[in-house]
């Protein structure tokens, strides 16, 4: 998905520059164009072992449970940058599992991609396929 979210439709920057972090360490990305509230959406992704020993007693009880650790840590590492930008820390499990926040994302990607192919295809169901407003 995040190969799609890389398309023209959400243009994005790998590993940019700029973005104030007091151990040096770059998200994975970010938009060019403001994602939502005018703030560019930066991202950065971890995948955890889901059997680790560290999370093994959490991921045994809750699916999911180190994806959404992860994302909890990143957030952390990445406080100091919100006002500034909307961050989304992105969590997966070696077994699968997405965190919370990762689900979140990519449901809202699905969902202007499912958007904009409508309106292209003047399929949405708020358009009429004889409106002159729309492109050719």
């Amino acid at each position: 998905m995040i190969c799609n979210f890389s398309g023209n439709k959400f243009q994005n920057v790998l590993e940019p520059l700029g973005i104030p972090r007091d151990d040096g360490l770059r998200p994975d990305r970010k938009t060019i164009i403001p994602w939502k509230n005018g703030k560019e959406l930066v991202w950065d992704v971890t995948v955890v072992d889901t059997l680790a020993k560290s999370y093994v007693g959490k991921t045994s009880e809750k699916v999911g449970a180190a994806a959404e650790d992860a994302e909890e840590r990143k957030n952390q590492k990445y406080q100091g940058i919100a006002s500034q930008y909307l961050f989304v820390p992105l969590g997966f499990e070696t077994f699968g599992s997405w965190g919370p926040a990762a689900t979140e994302l990519i449901n809202a990607i699905g969902k202007k991609l499912t958007v904009s192919y409508l309106v292209k295809h003047r399929r949405h169901p708020l358009m009429r396929s004889d409106d002159p407003a729309l492109p050719k």
